[in-house]
C-alpha cells in the first residue's frame, strides 16, 4: 500500500504532512458535498488520494467525525465557524494600521 507510513512507524506527523492529509480530506469531503457527484462512488479518485495522504486511523476518525455531524470539538458541523485563511504580512500591518486609527 501506498498510505502514509508515518503513523506505522511510531512517529508524529509533521505539520507539512498533517497540512497535506487535511487538503486531501477537504477534497474529498468536499466532492461529497457537490451536489453533481455528492456520493462515494462518484469521488473514488478523491477518497485514494484521502487513503493514501492520511494515517488509516484518521481516515477513520475523520469519516466517523463526519458520519457523526461533529468536528473534532464535537460542535455540530453546519454551527462550526469556518477555518480562517492565515492573514499575510500586508494584511496584518493593514489591520493594525485600522486598529490604531480606531484608537
Amino acid at each position: 500500500s501506498s498510505a502514509v507510513s508515518f503513523e506505522l512507524l511510531g512517529v508524529m506527523a509533521t505539520k507539512s504532512q498533517r497540512k497535506i492529509c487535511w487538503e486531501h480530506r477537504d477534497a474529498y469531503f468536499g466532492c461529497l458535498d457537490d451536489p453533481a457527484r455528492g456520493d462515494h462512488g462518484k469521488c473514488l479518485k478523491e477518497y485514494k488520494s484521502f487513503e493514501e495522504q492520511c494515517p488509516a486511523s484518521w481516515v477513520a476518525h475523520f469519516v466517523s467525525q463526519r458520519n457523526a455531524g461533529t468536528t473534532n470539538a464535537g460542535v455540530p458541523i453546519a454551527n462550526a465557524a469556518p477555518p480562517k485563511k492565515p492573514m499575510s504580512l500586508a494584511e496584518r500591518l493593514e489591520a493594525r494600521e485600522q486598529q490604531q486609527k480606531q484608537h
